[in-house]
C-alpha cells in the first residue's frame, strides 16, 4: 500500500515537515518561527495520516465491504483536501486529468449509495429536522416567535427590509435580552 496516492502524500507532508524543522535557525520548538512554520501544518500533517490509515483499513476489509468503487471515490475526497500538493509532486497528475477521474469515480459509486448507507447503519444516525421539507416546517412552526410592532414613520417608507422581524429565541431567553432585540429590531427598521 504505500505506492497508493494517500500513503505517497502522507509521506510527502511528513517530508516537508522534516525540511522545514531542519531549516529553522532557532531550533527551539516552543519558538515563533516553530510556531510560524510547523504549527499551522500539524493538522494537514494529522489529516494525511489519517486518510492513508482508512484507505489501507478499507482496502483490507473484504470486498463484500467495501467496494472498489467505494475505495476510488473516498482516495478522491481526500486527494481533494490537498489537491495543489498532488499536482505539484507529480508529473503525471494534472487537475484536469484529476476532476474526469473524479467524475467517474462518484458516477460509479452513485448506484451503490443506498447500499452504503444501509451498510453504515444510517437508520440508527440522529435525524436533523433540515433534512426533510415536512420536518423542516414543523420544527420553524413550533419555534416561539417575537414580533415588533410598525411605526407609522416606517409604513410610508419603502426599503428592502421587511416590516415585520421574526426572531426565534429558546423559550429560556431572559426578559432583559428579549427588550434589547426588541430596541435591535426598532433600529433595523428605521433603516
Amino acid at each position: 500500500m504505500k505506492d497508493c496516492l494517500l500513503a505517497k502524500h502522507e509521506a510527502g507532508v511528513w517530508e516537508e515537515a522534516r525540511v522545514m524543522v531542519a531549516s529553522l535557525k532557532d531550533k527551539d520548538f516552543r519558538g515563533e518561527e516553530f510556531n510560524a512554520l510547523i504549527l499551522p501544518r500539524c493538522r494537514d500533517i494529522i489529516r494525511a495520516t489519517g486518510h492513508r490509515m482508512a484507505y489501507e483499513a478499507a482496502a483490507a476489509a473484504s470486498s463484500d465491504k467495501v467496494t472498489q468503487e467505494a475505495l476510488r471515490l473516498f482516495e478522491c475526497i481526500c486527494v481533494k483536501t490537498d489537491l495543489s500538493w498532488y499536482c505539484q509532486s507529480s508529473r503525471d497528475f494534472n487537475r484536469v486529468a484529476f476532476f474526469a477521474r473524479d467524475a467517474l469515480a462518484g458516477k460509479e459509486a452513485l448506484p451503490e449509495l443506498q447500499a452504503y448507507l444501509t451498510q453504515s447503519k444510517e437508520a440508527h444516525l440522529p435525524r436533523v429536522p433540515i433534512m426533510y421539507e415536512e420536518t423542516w416546517a414543523e420544527f420553524i412552526r413550533d419555534l416561539p416567535t417575537f414580533e415588533a410592532g410598525q411605526t407609522k414613520k416606517q409604513t410610508k417608507k419603502r426599503s428592502l427590509v421587511p416590516f415585520k422581524i421574526s426572531l426565534r429565541l429558546k423559550s429560556s431567553a431572559k426578559r432583559s435580552s428579549i427588550g434589547s432585540i426588541e430596541k435591535s429590531e426598532r433600529s433595523i427598521l428605521r433603516v
